[in-house]
């Protein structure tokens, strides 16, 4: 069987083993360690260090959240705001692809809550970040090497939120990761940064820092801010459609539409299936498959279409009626309880071709992987016509 006989998870899949049985390392249970235990007594330790501290005397403000206009930061910061004293200001990394659900709903959350909000942004940095990722060479089949792109995405916001933070003198960043996401997120900016280093080079990341990188690595960790995942609270309560209930009694925010609000989505999926084989989300459609949220079959049909749109689909130079017709079928399949989530998702697959334009990488990414399976056919036909022609 090519798939884990209890989930959707490939063989293959980066960083998930398979015993004789055929169940993959996570269904079998296997590969649950004690790290996650230590992990999760390190994020809630923060928490409390970040929610028992007394206000900062050298600056303005006890915290920095970072606020993406998606549901976790907004109802997050409405949390804290109406339960604690904490004095918060909201920041932003305004990214060239950010959807403009998000951007408005950003405006919308400051009009309603009273508080300050600060953004940075830096297109042609972060364009020359993404680029470096997508057409750097794969790294080893490690667990989540699917999601490089968004790790790195990810860790350069955190670290770039910390700079922000240094310079306003605040000790303290709220990232808003769900109870899932945050045992994936590094919390230690000398790590963060190690790790962009690892992917990118010194030279590239103190290039892209201008040398505040090497600069941290000299500090004393003392001085540099903790980052605090709030979530940690709500482990056994946290529920996406509370928060999105209670979201929408503001009136004028769009909560449901944020789970991916990056119009790198579709690229970055591609990158996916292109170097590993997999959805980019395989892992958490697989846990609603495991709890028999969504049938395997149903899944598993639904994943090889979405393949097809991807890899074979999207990135043409023209799409004909059909082609159309089959993505919009699609998401409205997969979203079938939201017109607006559908054709947003309608609309970022069809300008995956334009993204990867804009971020100057489509040439050297999507070409050469468009036409990878021609030229190995066409190199093996001129291998048999060889051999042919020696045989006789």
């Amino acid at each position: 069987m090519p798939y884990c006989t209890k989930c959707i998870l490939k063989h293959g899949h980066p960083g998930v083993k398979f015993n004789s049985y055929g169940e993959c390392s996570i269904c079998s249970g296997s590969s649950l360690g004690a790290d996650y235990a230590e992990k999760y007594s390190a994020i809630l330790n923060n928490y409390e260090k970040f929610i028992t501290a007394s206000p900062v005397n050298e600056g303005s403000y006890d915290s920095l959240l970072m606020l993406s206009g998606g549901k976790d930061s907004m109802y997050m910061l409405n949390k804290l705001k109406k339960e604690t004293s904490k004095r918060i200001i909201s920041y932003t990394y305004d990214l060239p692809y950010e959807g403009k659900n998000a951007v408005n709903n950003i405006k919308e959350i400051m009009k309603l809550i009273d508080g300050d909000y600060i953004s940075f942004s830096s297109y042609a940095k972060y364009k020359q970040l993404m680029r470096k990722v997508f057409l750097s060479e794969k790294k080893e089949d490690a667990f989540k090497a699917e999601k490089t792109p968004c790790t790195i995405c990810t860790s350069y916001l955190v670290v770039s939120a910390c700079f922000m933070a240094m310079n306003l003198k605040i000790p303290y960043i709220l990232y808003c990761a769900d109870p899932v996401q945050m045992f994936s997120v590094e919390t230690d900016l000398k790590k963060l940064i190690h790790l962009l280093a690892s992917y990118l080079g010194w030279d590239f990341l103190d290039e892209l820092t201008d040398k505040r990188a090497s600069l941290v690595m000299k500090m004393d960790s003392k001085e540099l801010p903790t980052v605090v995942l709030p979530y940690v609270t709500m482990m056994n309560s946290y529920s996406k459609e509370n928060i999105i209930k209670e979201l929408e009694k503001f009136g004028k925010l769009l909560p449901r539409s944020m789970g991916t609000s990056c119009s790198l989505y579709p690229l970055l999926e591609y990158y996916s299936y292109k170097n590993y084989d997999c959805n980019l989300d395989s892992l958490e459609y697989a846990i609603n498959v495991r709890k028999g949220f969504i049938p395997r079959n149903m899944m598993l049909s639904l994943d090889d279409l979405y393949k097809k749109i991807i890899i074979e689909i999207a990135v043409k130079e023209e799409l004909t009626e059909q082609d159309k017709v089959t993505i919009r079928n699609f998401t409205q399949t997969v979203n079938q309880d939201s017109e607006i989530d559908s054709e947003t998702m309608y609309q970022k697959i069809i300008s995956l071709r334009k993204v990867s334009q804009d971020l100057g990488i489509f040439e050297e990414f999507i070409t050469s992987s468009s036409y990878y399976r021609e030229k190995e056919e066409k190199k093996f036909l001129h291998s048999i016509t060889d051999k042919i022609d020696e045989d006789f």
